[in-house]
């Protein structure tokens, strides 16, 4: 089935331009010991793994450079017009800056902590908010305040990406993350919504209803083994990939061919997986 995706694909994908909604970070699991061992859940708890995470956000340069190559690699061989990094964890002149000699745009962002920086003359494409760990009323307050200022900002967010993460939702704020963000009318075509590997039928229908754009990282489902349901496919698509996380795979479309496998056994029709597999991966954002 692989093959065939992939030829299908291939053919929708010719002369065309890939966005990567989320190119997170720079780790890979190959490279820290006995990391292969561990359930997601327990990476953030891995001493090994907090070294690396400490090392790879002090690369500047030439050693980000380095440890960039072979994301730029497959960037280019997938033509990746795009490139939007949510993790705003690294040097982001530095990225902006190896991305541009590459010819590999990037979209201007900010920290939801860093907005008194924005003004009419440094207007971002994106702001980047925090998970349900450090989510707040008094942050959604003023990040609505600077949504209602500025009306073509868009807002991307790592929600509901692990069971630990719905945890702290629901200890939080007694519902959901997706249920809080409609409580707070902030769930809208302007917010991208990263993962939701923990979704339940009802955040699926308010993301629908309020057209909540939503970026899969396929290869990064997988391991979870999340229990929720499957993502439908009328809903507004785009995918990234965390996969060196998981698999050393840095391909987008190999990620997005595994969710395409997914879709079809869960008896999705094949003609549309592929239409809409390829339009989440060549979309504008």
């Amino acid at each position: 089935m692989y093959k065939r995706i992939k030829l299908e694909l291939n053919e929708k994908l010719i002369g065309k331009s890939l966005t990567d909604a989320h190119r997170h970070g720079l780790y890979d699991i190959g490279k820290v010991e006995n990391m292969e061992n561990l359930s997601v859940e327990q990476w953030s708890r891995y001493d090994k793994f907090i070294d690396y995470q400490r090392k790879t956000k002090k690369l500047y340069d030439i050693e980000l450079l380095n440890e960039l190559k072979e994301w730029i690699e497959y960037s280019r061989n997938e033509n990746l017009g795009v490139i939007l990094d949510t993790s705003a964890k690294h040097a982001s002149r530095d990225l902006k800056k190896i991305y541009q000699n590459y010819k590999i745009r990037n979209y201007h962002l900010i920290k939801w902590n860093k907005i008194e920086q924005i003004n009419d003359k440094n207007i971002p494409h994106f702001i980047v908010l925090p998970d349900e760990r450090l989510l707040s009323n008094k942050i959604i307050s003023n990040i609505i305040s600077i949504s209602n200022r500025y009306p073509t900002i868009k807002f991307t967010m790592h929600c509901l990406e692990s069971q630990n993460q719905k945890n702290v939702a629901l200890k939080k704020f007694n519902m959901s993350t997706i249920e809080w963000l409609n409580k707070h009318n902030f769930l809208n075509e302007r917010l991208f919504l990263v993962h939701i590997n923990e979704v339940s039928r009802k955040d699926i229908y308010l993301i629908r209803q309020n057209n909540v754009n939503i970026i899969l990282c396929p290869l990064m489902r997988k391991p979870l083994s999340y229990k929720n349901p499957e993502i439908p496919l009328d809903l507004n698509i785009y995918f990234g990939t965390d996969a060196p996380l998981i698999s050393k795979n840095r391909s987008l479309i190999d990620a997005a061919i595994h969710q395409a496998i997914v879709w079809i056994k869960h008896g999705m029709n094949f003609n549309e997986v592929i239409e809409i597999t390829s339009n989440a991966l060549t979309k504008n954002i």
